[in-house]
């Protein structure tokens, strides 16, 4: 009878029910837009296409539940938990969800636009073609996430951890992914337009065919990184570490590769067009005897062998 009772007066905007004992309840469509719910238990509750705009859930616990289709738009989440709970096309839109816990959480095709989610749990999440646009990720756990066909324009993922993620041709242009780990993350077809990879770690990524005009990767770990076909067009790449890693048919046009270390790195119809190769060991006559299809112009800038006695070949011990 308290259970009905709960539930008659439930579905109504504005309430205070802040620590409520709300676990495993059905509040499919319910209307909760502006309630205090902070401290909640809400855990396994089907809360499917319920209204949460602007609800304070606080240090909420919504582990397992199901929030398919569920308006959380401006929702505070701050500390939630969220683990393994249904976000399937849920509208997140302007929320706050700093240092949720949404491990192994379903949020596919979810809008996540400006949402906050610095310092969240986001491993082994589900963000299947989710829009994360301009989205705050600063330090979140990202973890074998699949992100594959997500957008994540203009985001900030600064020392994020994206470790075996997977990113098949999502969109990242303008983002800013500095100092982040992409350690045997998946990027094939990955648009990177402009994006801030400075410093970040993509040791074993996969990037064939990415897109990555502009893009910044100075002081980036490349050791053994599939780039096959990859765009790096006016990149800049200075101080970068391109080891055992696969450049072959990319196109670096007027990319600038000054002082990075190449090693062990084939290269056989890479456009290097204009190209800044000072101080990386990369010489014409070599670099053309072992890879004769090289395009390149006039403006490519070689390295010099007078600056570096003794050098053997680039992609020797392959």
């Amino acid at each position: 009878m308290a259970h009905y009772s709960i539930l008659r007066v439930l579905d109504a905007p504005g309430l205070t029910l802040a620590g409520r004992e709300l676990a495993r309840y059905n509040l499919n469509g319910f209307n909760l837009s502006g309630t205090q719910l902070a401290g909640s238990d809400l855990s396994g509750a089907d809360l499917s296409q319920a209204d949460f705009t602007g609800s304070d859930l606080t240090g909420a616990d919504l582990s397992g539940s199901d929030l398919y289709r569920s308006r959380l738009c401006g929702a505070i989440l701050i500390g939630a938990n969220l683990r393994n709970a249904d976000l399937t096309l849920a509208d997140l839109r302007d929320a706050n969800l700093n240092g949720a816990d949404l491990t192994g959480a379903k949020l596919s095709g979810a809008a996540l636009n400006n949402v906050d989610l610095a310092h969240a749990l986001l491993a082994s999440a589900d963000l299947y073609q989710a829009d994360l646009s301009r989205a705050d990720l600063t330090q979140a756990n990202l973890r074998g996430a699949n992100l594959c066909f997500a957008t994540i324009r203009e985001a900030n993922l600064f020392t994020a951890d994206l470790t075996d993620a997977q990113l098949t041709a999502s969109d990242l242009a303008g983002s800013q992914i500095s100092q982040a780990k992409l350690v045997n993350a998946k990027l094939v077809g990955a648009c990177l337009v402009r994006a801030d990879l400075s410093r970040s770690d993509l040791s074993g990524a996969s990037m064939a065919e990415a897109k990555m005009e502009q893009a910044d990767l100075s002081q980036a770990q490349l050791v053994r990184v599939e780039m096959k076909a990859v765009d790096l067009n006016g990149a800049r790449m200075t101080s970068s570490k391109l080891v055992r890693s696969n450049l072959s048919l990319a196109s670096a046009v007027e990319a600038d590769m000054s002082a990075s270390v190449v090693t062990h790195t084939p290269y056989p119809g890479i456009d290097i067009s204009g190209t800044n190769l000072v101080n990386t060991g990369i010489f014409k006559e070599q670099a053309l005897n072992e890879f004769p299809d090289i395009i390149y112009s006039g403006s490519t800038r070689w390295d010099q062998p007078k600056r570096k006695l003794g050098i053997t070949s680039l992609a020797n011990n392959l």
